[in-house]
């Protein structure tokens, strides 16, 4: 997933049975997290296992996690 940082991204997040959808700039990933930055400023930090799909806000498709 290292190919979506600092990039502006679509994300879908699945957790707890909810989907949430974010398009934000990647800002930083661990092996365990990824955090991002909406269009509002706000921060999050999911669980890359609750990552549902992530995708280039203009790039050429999306990727399953």
């Amino acid at each position: 997933m290292d190919q979506f940082l600092n990039k502006n991204c679509k994300i879908e997040v699945l957790i707890d049975g909810q989907r949430l959808f974010f398009t934000a700039k990647v800002t930083d990933m661990t092996k365990d997290h990824i955090l991002f930055t909406d269009k509002f400023g706000g921060h999050y930090c999911y669980k890359i296992e609750h990552i549902e799909s992530i995708r280039e806000r203009n790039g050429d498709g999306g990727h399953g996690r």
